[in-house]
């Protein structure tokens, strides 16, 4: 089999086995990647049509994978995959183009360096930057809950702004935190 066999949209779903349990791991795409388009993978575990699945929207963060701890990215991921695999139902999206709340490894790299200079928040060293807070609009991930048939009423860990964009886009959003 070639990929070029595979290359459909979307890509058949597989699995993937991690210490938490076995998930169906599903890439997506909004839009062609070559024209500017962002990747996601989900991670599902059980009944997504069922009410009151438990979602986590994760951007993608290279420090977590180094197990960084000026940021708890990492623990959050954790988190959120233990809680999915307890419950037996959820799903977790990543997006993989999300570096940095969206402005990418060179300006978290950077606001990196600021925050160590100014000892100052992320939140502080962008604006420094003369960058935005966020540059996420989840208007995606959203639409991948929609293309994975996710009942409408879930339960969302993560950030108010998270749960407002989901709530915009039609999810009735019960917040916990994870």
């Amino acid at each position: 089999m070639s990929l070029a066999s595979v290359r459909l949209e979307p890509i058949p779903s597989t699995t993937l086995a991690t210490e938490f349990g076995t998930f169906v791991l599903q890439y997506h795409s909004a839009g062609y990647r070559q024209l500017g388009g962002k990747g996601y993978i989900s991670l599902s575990m059980g009944d997504l049509q069922k009410d009151a699945s438990l979602v986590r929207l994760q951007s993608a963060c290279a420090f977590a994978a180094f197990r960084s701890l000026e940021c708890d990215c990492g623990t959050q991921l954790q988190r959120a995959l233990s809680s999915i695999a307890e419950e037996q139902r959820g799903v977790l999206i990543y997006g993989l183009d999300d570096e940095g709340r969206g402005a990418g490894i060179e300006a978290k790299v950077a606001g990196m360096y600021v925050e160590h200079a100014l000892r100052c928040s992320s939140d502080e060293a962008y604006q420094q930057l003369g960058l935005e807070r966020d540059y996420r609009t989840f208007k995606d991930e959203a639409a991948i809950l929609k293309r994975l048939k996710i009942a409408t009423h879930i339960r969302l860990i993560g950030s108010e702004d998270k749960c407002r964009a989901l709530e915009d886009a039609g999810f009735m959003v019960e917040r916990i935190h994870g």
